[in-house]
């Protein structure tokens, strides 16, 4: 007598989840040893009416297992044999359900959809300044005229995931030329660096003009001195009228002295005295900006196209703490007066003991730590200081004492994006291009 034949139910599963994890090709080969099994086992156990199937029978009804639709099903179980067949006939839709399920996965992999993709855009990035650039663009409907493009973000740590808005992420390093190709770079519209290291984003820049060859194709890469960058643009190869670098604390510093002109005193015509909170990358910007290097004909920093030139900078005051050297220009302007550094003092401590706040008109918290900015515009706000304050960063409500009206807030980040923004709509990339 037979003894009957019990299959463990966890063992199945983890045979299951095994067979899932082969690849594609191993698949193939275990679907035609599956087929060949099955039709080998049709041939050998009776049908349910107790002929056997010729060869071309058994073939047709193993095939059709795969699709959970034997041509012909077998007597139950019972023996080796007939309990080997139902193994096959459970295990071929399982199979059939792996393979698929792989095919689609791969069609909607995000460099498979890049592969089809043309004219798109590509954003190296996504941190603080990346996102703000997708945002801006999505904002300013940058697009085809079939609708807004379709944006692929190479990220170290992004998830291969698809959203709603047709934005696809990529993981792996922008620099990488392998990681560029699968993004598509070389059919892009435009190609943006927006990492937070300029030097990264030169570099991504220099292997992206490489590959890209769709003609007139904008680049667009985030630095920090552009001027000093330009000096190796012919080295790199990105001397050329599609390749745009922007310095991304200059922009933002620009805004910043803009905002604190008119709302400092928009009507008067009496020097400015603004004191400068930080002397990082974003402080010496500024100062430039205060201090420009121009032609006589050219309009101070800030001043909108087509108005009156708006106040002049009388002079400023440095408060930065590890202060301790300035370059010629700057220490010429303190020789004559137009510069005072007060080096060795906390911004923190100088807010809270500087002795004549009312003839500060303007004071940018240029400080890259959020928390102490935070703290020195709630130390000016409590010595009920009459100057306008432009702090580094987003709104935050923690600033109180009720003169919102006095507060503007440099976001770089956001500052960038609108550059990125303004140079591609220069660059006649239009929502109808």
């Amino acid at each position: 007598m037979t003894e009957p034949v019990h299959l463990d139910p966890n063992r199945a599963i983890r045979a299951v989840v095994a067979v899932a994890a082969w690849p594609i090709p191993a698949k193939i080969a275990v679907f035609f040893a599956v087929w060949g099994t099955t039709t080998a086992l049709f041939a050998v156990v009776p049908a349910v009416d107790g002929r056997h199937l010729s060869l071309i029978e058994a073939a047709y009804s193993a095939l059709g297992a795969f699709a959970i639709g034997p041509a012909t099903l077998p007597p139950p179980p019972s023996g080796p044999w007939s309990w080997a067949l139902w193994a096959m006939l459970i295990a071929s839709p399982l199979l059939t359900v792996g393979v698929v399920a792989d095919a689609v996965s791969l069609l909607i992999k995000p460099e498979t959809i890049a592969k089809r993709l043309t004219g798109h855009i590509v954003l190296c990035g996504h941190g603080e300044h990346g996102r703000s650039i997708l945002d801006a663009a999505r904002k300013q409907a940058l697009g085809g005229a079939g609708g807004p493009r379709h944006v692929v973000v190479i990220e170290r740590d992004a998830t291969p995931t698809r959203e709603v808005d047709g934005t696809w992420f990529l993981q792996g390093d922008g620099r990488d030329p392998h990681v560029l190709k699968l993004a598509g770079a070389e059919r892009a519209e435009v190609v943006i660096f927006a990492t937070g290291d300029p030097l990264v984003n030169l570099a991504g820049a220099q292997a992206a003009r490489k590959l890209m060859r769709r003609p007139r194709a904008r680049l667009v890469a985030l630095v920090d001195a552009v001027d000093l960058s330009r000096d190796f643009t012919q080295a790199l190869g990105l001397a050329d009228g599609d390749t745009h670098l922007i310095d991304q604390f200059k922009v933002a510093a620009a805004r910043a002295v803009s905002a604190a002109r008119e709302q400092a005193m928009p009507h008067g015509s009496e020097a400015l005295h603004v004191a400068l909170l930080g002397f990082g990358r974003f402080g010496r910007a500024v100062l430039a900006e205060l201090f420009p290097e121009r032609t006589p004909e050219a309009p101070p920093a800030g001043t909108p196209e087509g108005s009156k030139a708006l106040q002049p900078v009388h002079r400023v005051t440095i408060v930065d703490e590890k202060l301790r050297w300035l370059n010629p220009q700057q220490q010429r302007l303190q020789n004559d007066g137009q510069i005072t550094v007060c080096s060795g003092v906390d911004a923190a401590e100088w807010c809270q003991s500087h002795a004549d706040l009312n003839s500060v008109h303007v004071v940018i918290i240029g400080l890259s730590n959020a928390v102490v900015a935070l703290q020195c515009a709630a130390l000016l706000r409590q010595r009920s200081s009459p100057a306008t304050l432009v702090l580094r960063g987003g709104p935050v409500s923690a600033t109180g004492g009720g003169a919102a009206e006095r507060l503007c807030h440099v976001m770089v980040a956001a500052a960038c994006a609108d550059e990125v923004i303004r140079t591609l709509s220069s660059s006649n990339l239009s929502p109808s291009t």
